[in-house]
């Protein structure tokens, strides 16, 4: 596989990852169960946040570096979203 294929992966992957992400929150709004609400949180912690870090990471070794200066002009700006630690 190509770095440029790759990097469309995980372009997908963490679009992927962002929207359960924001999902689980919503949830967390809505629930009024304690338990559930530490069992979303411990997925967002032991999960989704790890997995959104290692292909954040995978990603910016393989995106090209001429490319970054474009990158405030890009549709990758889900990557800006500040990580919510709990």
């Amino acid at each position: 596989m190509s770095d440029r294929q790759r990097v469309e992966d995980l372009e997908g992957l963490l679009e992927l990852l962002y929207e359960k992400l924001g999902e689980f929150e919503r949830e967390l709004i809505v629930t009024a169960s304690t338990p559930a609400k530490f069992e979303l949180k411990q997925k967002i912690k032991r999960e989704i946040l790890p997995s959104i870090r290692r292909y954040e990471a995978e990603y910016w070794e393989l995106y090209p570096s001429e490319a970054i200066n474009l990158y405030e002009n890009s549709s990758l700006s889900f990557l800006r979203i500040a990580l919510v630690q709990f």
